[in-house]
């Protein structure tokens, strides 16, 4: 049933903070965070992360988790450093998330030129998504373009369909966002 299946998962999770815990490296401390920082535990997560970040600053992943914990928690122009960091040392690392996130920070530190060239680097990189097509859009709007802006979160339909199955299930929530934008 659902309630088991949650309760087993909330048992592993315990389980495994349990165990990145009981070693105190900086690896640990960054998985830790991680961890944290995909189960929205995000105050958590930024003080391990900023410890395995300031211990291993080459290790990309607790740059890109920290900028991706830093805009959770509004303090876009932390989060657009760290995306910066991941953008300069490696264009190509977390399948273009840096930008998108760099975007992210930019447009909302008033920036949406930016923004904008943040989201076409990335589709130049990575192709265009859901996500860069709903940013595309929010920039747009920004900017006054209001008709280009409707034409992108359009897009975000055609580009979530073109997706597999079980990717097309983490766009749902952005899919309602962008017909809302469309029409408004």
């Amino acid at each position: 049933s659902r309630a088991a299946n949650k309760l087993v998962e909330r048992s592993r999770f315990r389980r495994r903070v349990r165990e990145l815990g009981a070693v105190d490296t900086p690896r640990n401390l960054g998985k830790l965070g991680a961890l944290q920082l995909a189960v929205g535990r995000y105050r958590e997560a930024e003080k391990n992360l900023q410890v395995a970040f300031d211990a291993q600053p080459e290790v990309l992943d607790w740059a890109l988790a920290l900028g991706r914990v830093k805009a959770t928690l509004g303090d876009y122009q932390a989060a657009g450093s760290f995306f910066s960091r991941v953008v300069f040392d490696d264009a190509q690392f977390g399948y273009g998330e840096a930008f998108l996130g760099l975007a992210e920070a930019a447009r909302m530190l008033g920036r949406p030129d930016d923004a904008l060239r943040a989201i076409e680097d990335h589709d130049k990189r990575h192709g265009p998504n859901p996500r860069s097509a709903y940013e595309r859009g929010l920039c747009l709007r920004a900017l006054g373009r209001k008709d280009e802006a409707r034409v992108a979160f359009g897009e975000v339909l055609s580009l979530r369909s073109e997706l597999p199955a079980f990717r097309r299930k983490g766009y749902g929530a952005l899919l309602w966002k962008a017909l809302v934008a469309r029409v408004s």
